[in-house]
């Protein structure tokens, strides 16, 4: 059994991989091709349509209502009702095998990289044990996560969560 916090070394996911295959190694840390086509759609969306990856996130992950300005879309500075960590599914999942599930953790209060040195393994992954149980309604699960040491949205503290 796994739940915690795993390397994102390239040769440590390989080496866990061979161990564990619902955690991705380096074949399965990209989107496949269909992900990668949703991707680069969604991207031109945001770009046309958003004022920020920013508001974009804050609408998509943390449900926040947007308003329209010369037909760009935005998220007013006044964020009501928002939950600090949201686990949510990735939007461009890894190419992952079919039993494995690869979901992000968000947090909508500290950037990435004051996230870093503000959370601590511990109280990370008592809130991936929260929210895996309200989702599988029991105990029954094994999960990893790291942090990308290169991330695409910088301005939200996220971490990448695999489980099974």
């Amino acid at each position: 059994m796994i739940r915690g916090q795993i390397s994102s070394n390239i040769l440590d996911l390989n080496e866990l991989h061979s161990i564990y295959n619902w955690i991705p190694n380096e074949n399965m840390i990209r989107p496949n091709s269909i992900e990668l086509s949703k991707k680069h759609l969604t991207l031109d969306i945001i770009q046309n349509e958003w004022h920020s990856m920013y508001d974009y996130i804050l609408f998509k992950i943390f449900n926040q209502h947007f308003l329209v300005r010369d037909n760009i879309k935005y998220i007013p500075y006044v964020l009501l009702n928002i939950e600090d960590w949201v686990f949510s599914e990735s939007l461009f999942k890894y190419n992952i095998n079919a039993e494995s599930n690869h979901y992000v953790l968000w947090n909508c209060k500290t950037n990435f990289e004051n996230g870093i040195n503000q959370f601590d393994e511990k109280m990370i992954n008592s809130i991936i044990n929260n929210k895996l149980t309200k989702i599988k309604g029991n105990n029954n699960y094994d999960f990893a996560w790291y942090i990308n040491p290169k991330p695409s949205i910088p301005d939200f503290f996220h971490v990448q969560v695999f489980f099974i």
